[in-house]
């Protein structure tokens, strides 16, 4: 996780400056880029020429495609083992899991889809500020759950819980768009660390991280 966040945290860092920079260099304005979203395409395109625009759209359209698998992996590995396998099919083989996995995967894609044709013709950006509120509050659970044994899952559903309350209230009431996006992120990520930050000391479990590394599935694997 150390390595990652080393090799990628500089990328998005240093091509925002790029970008920045670029067009502060070209002087451009709104009215030179269309719109306010299209600022790197504009850019790769200014100094690529026509190549460096197929480039652009090849990269964003490869960041997706994995997003998207990944994405879809992690709910059905969640709803495959977590649910499935725990509640509803608790014999249940590799061949039977594997087969709801996909059918998973099916009905995720379909939600999906859905998802996407309501929200067609709202900005990008937009969706994507929305979205930070939404991957924010899980990260004090992620990054402190990885270091303190004591911090259970009452806690860490709380403090998710509290960070989506508090950045989702500030998106929709501050009147200001401006500031709203920026107070919701900010709250998000902040109130999830604070609540779990007071809850620690009152745990009394401790985490045991032995059985992930020692993790056997309960079935003999099957080649599919």
């Amino acid at each position: 996780m150390i390595g990652t966040i080393i090799a990628w945290l500089p990328i998005p860092i240093i091509f925002g400056n790029v970008i920045g920079g670029s067009v502060y260099f070209l002087q451009l304005t709104p009215e030179d880029l269309g719109v306010s979203t299209g600022v790197a395409p504009y850019i790769f395109e200014h100094f690529l020429g026509s190549v460096g625009a197929v480039v652009f759209v090849i990269m964003i359209f490869m960041a997706g495609l994995t997003t998207g698998g990944n994405g879809l992996a992690g709910v059905q590995a969640m709803l495959t083992l977590d649910f499935y396998k725990r509640y509803v099919n608790k014999k249940a083989d590799e061949r039977k899991q594997m087969r709801f996995g996909r059918l998973v995967t099916f009905a995720a894609g379909i939600v999906i889809g859905i998802a996407a044709m309501f929200l067609d013709g709202m900005s990008l950006l937009e969706i994507d500020i929305f979205s930070g509120i939404l991957f924010a509050a899980p990260t004090a659970s992620l990054i402190i759950g990885l270091w303190s044994k004591r911090l259970n899952s009452t806690i860490a559903i709380c403090s998710m819980v509290v960070g989506l309350a508090g950045g989702l209230s500030a998106y929709f009431m501050i009147d200001n768009p401006d500031l709203n996006w920026f107070i919701g992120n900010i709250l998000s990520l902040a109130l999830p660390f604070l609540v779990i930050l007071i809850g620690l000391p009152f745990s009394r479990k401790q985490y045991d991280f032995a059985p992930l590394k020692e993790y056997e599935p309960e079935h003999e694997i099957q080649k599919i």
